[in-house]
């Protein structure tokens, strides 16, 4: 039976395994950066090109759900991207919520 390794080899393999995940981590945001740039150097529809831009996301920043809102001509809020079907022809009124939001205050 081996015994165990001392004390400073344990912290050493502790740090190399959180180097390797952290390595890892930034070379699936580095292909998911890539995945962007070349969708927007490609010649394809603002729709289409938004709704693969949030799919892109998505898989990155692992979200349940994200839209795209532009204002309409009442000044309510309109989806222009969603990646759940349900949101596509959803209309927000501007109350509090988005009042503070807008400004990027929470």
């Amino acid at each position: 039976m081996t015994p165990l390794p001392p004390e400073g080899l344990q912290d050493l393999l502790l740090d190399l395994r959180r180097a390797r995940q952290d390595a890892a981590e930034e070379r699936r945001l580095r292909n998911a950066l890539l995945q962007g740039l070349s969708l927007v150097s490609s010649p394809r529809s603002a729709e289409a090109m938004t709704e693969e831009m949030l799919a892109i996301l998505q898989s990155t920043l692992d979200f349940e759900a994200a839209f795209l809102l532009i204002p309409d001509e009442s000044g309510s809020l309109t989806t222009w991207a969603s990646t759940l079907p349900q949101f596509e022809q959803a209309t927000w009124e501007i109350g509090p919520l988005f009042s503070r939001v807008q400004p990027g205050v929470f």
